[in-house]
Formats: structure tokens, C-alpha cells, sequence
């Protein structure tokens, strides 16, 4: 028998009846397919997994911020982050600048006692200043530093300038709790000198002296700091104790305002006495900021008869032992 032949039309009806069939058939079973998702793209710039950065570790700041701020852990990489840049396991980020200690607390200056007041010097931090070979045009510039700083001193004075600046010998004697003592009349070398030539360089300028400012003085200071048996005899014999000094400036040399000062800081030490010279204007500039220095570091500024106390004639002292 040959074979039926179905119209076009019928065929077509026919094979879409088909896959409809199979559809059906397929919901009947239970299963169903599913697309299978692309996977998703991995950030470019995102760290390799390997290097962790620890909680403790702050992010670098972004090139276009403009406040560094603390990077807080999160689970997503930044568009800013660079691999290879993040903390070592362990490492702790340095701290910043402000997060230091503070430095000590710079010393508060300590008070002064009023000029002339009795000072006990076996309690206090005392150190006293002196000046040599005056008075010169720069000294009443150095007594109103000396007055507004509320501290005094000691001046050793020479025959030569006693006479020739009279008035300023008075200003110093006048000048509250300031102190004077003799230097000789013209500033010879006296060891080696005959004891007529020792006389008239020492007892003459005391003589001076008290005629000048109508009181005795009752300390000698050598020239040069050179002295020997008969010098200390001599001033001894003039009811002066002879007084050195330990720490040196050299003022005379370095004509230098910042030298001086930097010499009393190395050598400053309680019971010292410091040499100067106040026919320097080198030194006489020095002064305030010397003198704030040493209140800085505690010291109490008096006359060396305040720092040595009772003196003995013809005895020699270099400092408060």
C-alpha cells in the first residue's frame, strides 16, 4: 500500500502539536533548566588575598584627598587601594606626630628677693654676677636691666673710671641692693710689685671709693686675678677679702654677646661667681638674656656678699664652697 501523505498544512499543525506535547511532558517530570550565570568580573584593583592589612594599620591617604583619614577595615577593596602597598602582618602603623609626649615643661622662673634682703644661700640656688673695670658709658644701661629683672650684682671698680665717671659710681651706689667693691687705681699687675706700689693701688682706690660714695668697701678683687701672699696681706690689712671667681666668661676676648652667654651656661654651678667686665657693650647685651637663663634654671642672683656671707679680710674666696 503506498503511503498516506499528509497536506502541508497538517504537517505543520502537526510538529508544533508535537513540541507542545514535549513541553507538557517535561513540566510533568520536574525538571526545569536554568541559565547558567556569567561569572562576575573581579575588581581590578583589588589586593592579593595574601597580605591582610591589620586593624592597627592606617590607609595611605588618596592622592586627590585633602585630609589623611583613618582606614577602617572593609570587606570590599577600595578604587584606591595598591596591591602590594598594604602593612606586613604584625606591623603597627608609626604614630603620628601629634600623638608624642609632650617635652618637660620649661621651668618656671624662680622669684627674686628684694634688693638687700638677706639671702641663705645654704638653702637656695644662688649664683652671683660680677662686673669688672668700671663703671663705663654702657653701665647705667646695665642697672636698669639689672633693676627691671629685679636682681643685682656686684661691681669691682678701677681708680681710672672712678674718676672719670663719678656721677655713675653714685648711680650704682644709689641703685637698691647693688654692691661695690675696689679693683685698684689703674688696673696694674701687682704680684712682683713693692709694698709702696701695692699700697697706692689698693688702699688709694678704697679711699676713692669712699670719698665717692661716702662708705668703705669691704671686698678687693685683683687684677688679672693675679695675687699672691703680699697682695692678700695688703688687701687684709685694708679690711677686704680678696674674691676670684670660677667661672670665666672671657668677654674681653670674644667681644661676643652669644659667647658670653654660652660660657655661663656651660660653667654656671650653685655658689658660683661669674666674671664680666661692664666697659664691654658686647656684655652689657648679654645681660638679659643671661640672667633669664639663670632664673630659668632656678638660680637666685644676689652680691657676693650675700653668696659667701661673713668674709674674712685678706682671705681669698673663688665661689660659695
Amino acid at each position: 500500500m503506498a503511503p498516506m501523505r499528509l497536506p502541508a498544512s497538517h504537517a505543520l499543525r502537526f510538529g508544533a502539536a508535537s513540541l507542545a506535547l514535549a513541553a507538557l511532558t517535561s513540566c510533568a517530570s520536574g525538571t526545569q533548566e536554568t541559565a547558567v550565570p556569567a561569572p562576575p568580573a573581579a575588581p581590578a584593583t583589588q589586593p592579593p588575598a595574601s597580605t591582610p592589612a591589620p586593624a592597627t594599620t592606617s590607609a595611605a591617604p588618596s592622592p586627590a584627598a585633602t585630609t589623611p583619614v583613618a582606614a577602617t577595615p572593609s570587606p570590599r577593596a577600595t578604587a584606591t587601594a595598591k596591591p602590594g602597598q598594604s602593612a606586613k602582618p604584625g606591623q603597627s602603623a608609626k604614630p603620628s606626630a601629634s600623638a608624642k609626649p609632650s617635652a618637660t615643661a620649661p621651668a618656671v622662673p624662680v622669684a627674686q628677693p628684694a634688693p638687700g634682703a638677706k639671702v641663705d644661700c645654704s638653702q637656695l640656688k644662688c649664683i652671683a654676677l660680677t662686673f669688672d673695670d668700671g663703671p663705663g658709658k654702657d653701665t647705667p644701661k646695665l642697672l636698669r636691666t639689672l633693676t627691671d629683672e629685679q636682681v643685682v650684682a656686684t661691681f669691682f671698680m678701677q681708680g681710672v673710671n672712678i674718676k672719670a665717671n663719678p656721677g655713675i659710681v653714685k648711680q650704682v651706689a644709689g641703685t637698691p641692693g647693688m654692691e661695690i667693691g675696689s679693683h685698684t687705681t689703674s688696673h696694674a699687675n701687682l704680684p712682683g710689685a713693692s709694698k709702696d706700689k701695692l699700697n697706692r693701688e689698693i688702699t688709694r682706690n678704697d679711699e676713692l671709693l669712699e670719698q665717692t660714695i661716702g662708705r668703705k668697701v669691704n671686698l678687693f678683687r685683683p687684677p688679672y686675678g693675679a695675687r699672691n701672699a703680699a697682695v692678700d696681706s695688703v688687701a687684709a690689712a685694708s679690711g677686704e677679702a680678696v674674691v676670684m671667681w670660677d667661672v670665666d666668661t672671657f668677654d674681653w676676648k670674644t667681644k661676643s654677646a652669644a659667647a658670653t652667654r654660652d660660657a655661663i651656661r656651660k660653667q654656671a654651678k650653685p655658689g658660683s661667681i661669674v666674671l664680666m667686665h661692664d666697659i664691654h657693650s658686647s656684655t652689657v647685651n648679654a645681660v638679659p638674656d643671661v640672667v633669664r637663663d639663670l632664673k630659668a634654671q632656678g638660680y637666685t642672683l644676689v652680691t657676693v656678699s650675700q653668696l659667701l656671707g661673713e668674709t674674712t679680710p685678706g682671705k681669698v674666696y673663688v665661689n660659695r664652697p
